[in-house]
């Protein structure tokens, strides 16, 4: 709000600039996940953030909309992509049953008008079809229509979107199909609030059934990313169908690589690692999720859900019967040395959820004996 305040409109940007900037940066945090709380903030918090967004529109020149406006926009718009989205984890269908037709259009990248959508799409063509001529074409007209200020926010989130299409415009469509259901990254129609949402929702509908427990096994890694084994991935490719060449060029770009340090004039050895995968980079985060593909597991009672390196096993328990979800802990501690993952036991968290009032303290979970 300072920057949007103090910064922005002093140096007498127009409305539409200041909107965009208010939407892709003060709207994001103000509104992340409020399909999750959207519901149940009290009412002076309500006061408090609407007077932020009143506060918000006088700089902008123009009104905006108020928390209780965005949440049920953006709960009617998860609501309709649960019941007819083709992503969805199981049993997501049955949660809601449609009364009446809403259309929502939502936006969450303003700077992407119909025209640089049209452009990009020519150069996702273009690209995928090898059309030199095509691409340039395509890229000259984007550069066309990037001029200005508001053209410099055009090219940005066009060239981001181009980027992860392109990064992995030939991996994803073969590995689709192995892809884990409860893997809420890097998935079409589905995001953090789903796996939230789908969280909640096996929790809620378990202790509602009343003297049950919910236990919830939040777990980290340790450098996630860097313990890859190119080795171990290509095998896992291999078994869902990839390409041999597409194999062949991800082994080669995770292994022999030459990294080191330099400060100043003064540059350190220089070591050559074959493990892991390069950080800040799109296809990490993706090739991590296909590393882990393999071990999944839902039944009625147990299951575990990943966004990227998150992971959580939850297990809903009755009648103090947890001879499954800890086998499942079990299991997941034994593949993850076998992957050589390595858990970090000092940030993995358990939450038990139990509204019993005579109930004994739960045993606790031993990982690695500890």
């Amino acid at each position: 709000m300072y920057f949007l305040r103090r910064l922005l409109r002093s140096f007498n940007i127009c409305s539409k600039l200041l909107q965009m900037f208010y939407q892709s940066v003060v709207a994001s945090v103000l509104f992340y996940t409020v399909v999750c709380w959207g519901g149940s903030i009290s009412k002076k918090d309500t006061s408090r953030l609407d007077k932020l967004i009143r506060r918000a529109g006088s700089v902008v020149g123009t009104k905006l909309d108020s928390l209780v406006t965005v949440a049920e926009s953006r709960t009617l718009d998860k609501l309709l992509d649960i019941i007819y989205g083709q992503c969805q984890p199981p049993s997501a269908h049955h949660v809601v049953s449609p009364v009446k037709t809403v259309r929502c259009y939502p936006n969450n990248k303003p700077w992407v008008t119909r025209e640089v959508k049209t452009v990009l799409n020519k150069k996702k063509a273009a690209f995928r079809s090898r059309d030199r001529e095509g691409h340039e074409s395509s890229t000259a007209g984007g550069e066309t229509l990037c001029e200005g200020s508001q053209g410099q926010l055009q090219e940005k989130g066009g060239a981001e979107a181009e980027g992860k299409q392109h990064e992995g415009a030939f991996l994803r469509p073969q590995v689709q199909h192995a892809q884990d259901r409860l893997q809420f990254a890097y998935q079409p129609g589905v995001g953090v609030e789903d796996a939230i949402l789908y969280l909640l929702h096996r929790a809620h509908s378990h202790l509602d059934k009343g003297s049950g427990t919910v236990r919830i096994l939040f777990l980290d890694f340790s450098s996630a990313f860097n313990t890859i084994q190119p080795t171990l991935l290509r095998d896992k490719l291999s078994r869902m169908g990839v390409d041999p060449q597409l194999m062949d060029w991800i082994s080669d770009y995770l292994t022999g690589r030459p990294q080191y340090v330099g400060l100043k004039d003064i540059t350190s050895d220089t070591v050559v690692s074959s493990t892991g995968a390069p950080q800040g980079t799109v296809l990490a985060p993706l090739l991590f999720t296909l590393y882990t593909s393999d071990f999944c597991y839902n039944s009625e009672l147990c299951h575990i859900q990943k966004y990227t390196d998150d992971t959580a096993i939850v297990g809903c328990i009755r009648d103090d019967r947890e001879e499954e979800y800890r086998r499942l802990v079990g299991d997941f501690a034994a593949w993850c040395h076998t992957n050589h993952l390595q858990l970090n036991t000092s940030k993995t968290k358990e939450l038990v959820i139990d509204f019993g009032r005579s109930r004994p303290r739960p045993r606790p979970v031993l990982l690695r004996g500890s």
